[in-house]
């Protein structure tokens, strides 16, 4: 049994070496030889390789410039946007005042209450983006450190209301209270500070009881300008 061992040991080396130095044949003897270039290996310049994960591409990367998708900014709170609102408005209705003595009003008029009109509608959108978001983002101040009270934003909601139905009672006086020509334009600024009011009070909890004592010496105004559904949602009697 040892002498089998030695000896299938023998022919295993033997074949071995045969099948090493023997070339590759295929077809019944036609031979295939099998050559690896090394010169051609040897002219590849490792310089040309572009490696992609490089940390020198890596390092050229700003991160400044990369936009993260999830994130988001908070929504504008309340009294930034009736800080804005005041802001805007203030210089329309500077026009709409230097308007009371002009002849042609109504066609002065117009584009001027368009303008007021979609500078209100803007911030009702804001308002109604901010429905379901925490108190500390619908009352933080304008510059988000503090949170303001629910009597901060009375304020700020009456200051609107009285900047543009004041504007609107001069008008009046200039038509001596007659609406025949102005009633319809008038009345798209009823709608849209409606909204502006229902949405605030909406969100802001004990807005209402606050900002009724602030808007009672309008009544005289709105009445006038027969601003019944404003009047309603401030539960004030025209």
């Amino acid at each position: 049994m040892r002498s089998f061992s030695i000896f299938s040991l023998a022919a295993t080396l033997a074949l071995s070496a045969f099948s090493s130095a023997a070339p590759l044949t295929a077809d019944g003897g036609a031979h295939v030889d099998v050559k690896v270039n090394t010169r051609e290996l040897a002219d590849v310049d490792l310089e040309d390789v572009k490696i992609l994960s490089s940390r020198d591409d890596l390092v050229d990367v700003d991160v400044e410039d990369v936009k993260i998708l999830s994130s988001r900014d908070d929504p504008p709170s309340i009294p930034k946007i009736l800080n804005d609102l005041t802001a805007e408005l203030s210089p329309v209705v500077d026009k709409i005042n230097a308007l009371t003595g002009a002849d042609d009003l109504v066609a002065q008029l117009g584009p001027l209450i368009n303008q007021a009109v979609d500078i209100v509608g803007t911030a009702v959108s804001d308002v109604n983006a901010l429905v379901g978001e925490p108190v500390a983002t619908v009352l933080a101040s304008v510059d988000g450190k503090v949170q303001v009270s629910v009597s901060d934003v009375a304020q700020l909601t009456s200051g609107v209301l009285t900047l543009v139905v004041s504007a609107l009672g001069a008008v009046l006086k200039v038509v001596n209270g007659d609406l025949s020509n102005v009633g319809s334009l008038l009345s798209s600024v009823n709608d849209v500070l409606t909204q502006l009011v229902s949405g605030l009070t909406n969100i802001v909890g004990g807005l209402l009881s606050e900002l009724l004592p602030l808007v009672g010496g309008l009544v005289p105004t709105l009445t006038s300008l027969s601003f019944t559904t404003l009047g309603s949602v401030l539960n004030l009697v025209l």
